[in-house]
């Protein structure tokens, strides 16, 4: 007996309504605007949107999953595809899409893109577990069989399994704790821009995710597939890097960023090399992108460390300087803000806003002179702030 899916009925009627408007609003330009004497952009304007509301609703009509007795097809706007059953090698369940592979090549496949808008889409991921090899779960029992017989994690199957368990326990641990700081971070984001103590927190969390990985001898890396036993701590090390880098770009002011890229270079070259080194997963298909995401986490962590370092732990005797107060305002939205804008003095050349704490802010007066510390900075790059 054949099994049909198709788009749920609230899809069907949030495409076929969204269709039908784009359709009606590009009748109305072609009607209204080619009145106007604008006959060219009423025309293209009108025309993309019928094409583009036509296309809409041919896909609410043509998107179906038929499974009969000997093959599967999924049919769209482009055509229909069909395998017969023999010729599937398998599934995986992705996160926006199914792939269905053929035997004779990996390539070939079809392809159920956001399976989760079909009605009955976990009873259609039932139907494709009784008739064909879920890849993803015979993946992750490779990796795990592999796990279970290596020395390198105990001497016994339960020591293995201990091993993998406490790495488990570590890594939610770590990515849980990101999350609670994030959130906090929200609600206190003034009090964190502003913390010393925080910052000293968000450039030894990244560091802390690689020990973790050391130690744990490969159950722990950087990041992993889902079809993988190991465990990632990919997120909570790119939020806290993120964080590591504005937030001393907010509270510290550099005169010249030009200067911050030879030592961030050399930070974030040895931060990548100790995250490729440990965090790097044996799964060649996805090598390009662990890397990319390694790059990106490295440069942001060389930036964020680079400044905050040269700032916190500038010791040296400041310059003093003198700047008359231009202006002072508040800006509001997820947070508020509070701006001073100084006149041009010693090496800076121009007014420039800067942000300041509101116990700073409010000792301010629009016309009167603020004091200003010139450092040199611990690594040599050179920044400001107003004396308290």
């Amino acid at each position: 007996m054949d099994k049909e899916y198709t788009l749920s009925k609230w899809w069907k009627f949030f495409y076929g309504l969204f269709s039908l408007a784009l359709i009606g609003f590009g009748i109305f330009l072609l009607i209204k605007i080619g009145s106007n004497g604008n006959l060219a952009g009423g025309i293209v304007s009108g025309c993309v949107l019928i094409t583009v509301g036509t296309t809409i609703g041919l896909y609410v009509i043509k998107r179906k999953v038929v499974m009969s007795t000997n093959a599967i097809s999924v049919s769209g706007i482009l055509g229909t595809r069909e395998f017969f059953n023999s010729d599937v090698k398998g599934f995986r369940v992705e996160e926006k899409a199914i792939l269905i592979y053929a035997v004779e090549s990996d390539t070939r496949r079809i392809m159920i893109n956001d399976y989760d808008a079909i009605g009955n889409s976990r009873e259609m991921i039932g139907e494709l577990e009784a008739r064909y090899p879920d890849l993803n779960a015979i993946e992750y029992q490779a990796s795990l069989t592999d796990i279970l017989q290596s020395d390198e994690f105990g001497i016994s199957e339960d020591e293995r399994r201990d091993s993998l368990s406490s790495a488990g326990r570590l890594a939610r641990f770590y990515n849980i704790f990101g999350l609670i700081v994030l959130i906090g971070s929200v609600f206190f984001i003034e009090a964190v821009i502003f913390s010393d103590l925080y910052s000293v927190m968000i450039i030894i969390y990244p560091l802390v995710g690689i020990v973790l990985m050391v130690a744990k001898k490969g159950l722990i890396k950087f990041a992993t597939k889902r079809t993988s036993p190991i465990y990632s701590l990919y997120y909570s090390m790119f939020i806290s890097c993120i964080f590591l880098v504005v937030k001393p770009l907010i509270k510290y002011n550099l005169i010249d960023l030009n200067t911050v890229w030879v030592p961030m270079g050399i930070i974030a070259g040895l931060f990548f090399g100790a995250l490729y080194w440990k965090g790097k997963a044996d799964a060649a298909n996805a090598m390009k992108g662990q890397v990319i995401m390694m790059v990106f986490v490295a440069l942001v962590f060389g930036v964020g460390f680079t400044t905050t370092i040269n700032c916190m732990f500038d010791t040296a005797k400041p310059q003093t300087f003198t700047a008359r107060i231009d202006d002072v305002y508040i800006t509001r939205g997820k947070r508020t803000i509070y701006h001073v804008t100084l006149g041009p003095w010693g090496l800076v050349h121009e007014s420039k806003s800067i942000q300041v704490p509101e116990n700073v802010f409010y000792r301010m007066t629009v016309g009167n002179n603020a004091e200003i510390e010139l450092r040199q900075g611990l690594l040599g790059m050179p920044w400001y702030q107003l004396k308290n």
